[in-house]
């Protein structure tokens, strides 16, 4: 539902700014075909 939606809305790559849940769901997307740049970024310092 995701995938079809970026594509909709001309989308073809995703930045993920986060730590491990949104890199974890930017992997996914990533799975899935979605072009994806992360960036860890993280309150807990667990980089």
């Amino acid at each position: 539902e995701i995938v079809d939606r970026l594509d909709e809305l001309g989308i073809d790559t995703v930045v993920s700014i986060g730590g491990d849940g949104s890199m974890r769901i930017a992997a996914q997307l990533g799975e899935l075909g979605v072009k994806v740049v992360g960036v860890p970024k993280t309150i807990d310092n667990d980089l």
